[in-house]
């Protein structure tokens, strides 16, 4: 491992020029760029406190919503192989194409459109789930023969259709000695 021995040097500069030299500063990309905690120096050691973390704040929230967007997409989009990555690099970009990229992109609406389908499969995916408790629900009474409106036909009986727990069957059976004349059957127990 190599060692590399830093130099460390303040940039001061007029508000107008800012951007610019911090862009260009960028495109070295050896270069960290640390805020000045104290504030940035106007004449004579006062110093004002410079009112970047708003945007800060506001790139930050652009930032997660790109990283959001980007791990959504890793789902769906087909993975390239190994050689195929191999073969065909990955493109490079510079700063300012970058930035010309997301100015001229409406990149915005995109990552919102990403968020409505989200929510859509997010709600299929809720009902897959709430129709699959509905069939395992009505998978109990496949092994009756008859349709359950046979019950409403009988005319001297009363015919019944219910789900116990497996730790009660015994005391309804006992209790259902008391009647001879009764029936039960058991269409499925798990």
């Amino acid at each position: 491992m190599a060692i590399v021995q830093m130099q460390k040097f303040h940039v001061l500069t007029f508000k107008k020029t800012h951007e610019k030299l911090l862009q260009t500063l960028q495109n070295f990309q050896k270069v960290e760029i640390l805020p000045a905690d104290e504030g940035i120096l106007l004449s004579d050691n006062h110093f004002v406190k410079d009112d970047s973390s708003i945007q800060k704040d506001k790139l930050e929230n652009q930032l997660a919503r790109v990283l959001w967007a980007k791990e959504f997409l890793t789902n769906y989009v087909p993975q390239k192989s190994f050689i195929q990555k191999l073969r065909n690099q990955s493109p490079t970009y510079t700063l300012a194409q970058l930035e010309q990229i997301t100015e001229t992109s409406d990149w915005e609406s995109f990552v919102e459109d990403l968020r409505a389908k989200d929510r859509r499969l997010r709600m299929i995916s809720q009902e897959k789930q709430d129709l699959s408790k509905e069939e395992n629900e009505l998978n109990r009474w496949r092994y009756f023969d008859e349709s359950p409106a046979v019950l409403n036909d009988l005319k001297h009986s009363v015919g019944l259709l219910g789900t116990i727990s497996n730790e009660q069957i015994p005391t309804l059976n006992h209790e259902l000695e008391k009647y001879p004349s009764s029936y039960y059957q058991i269409i499925q127990q798990t």
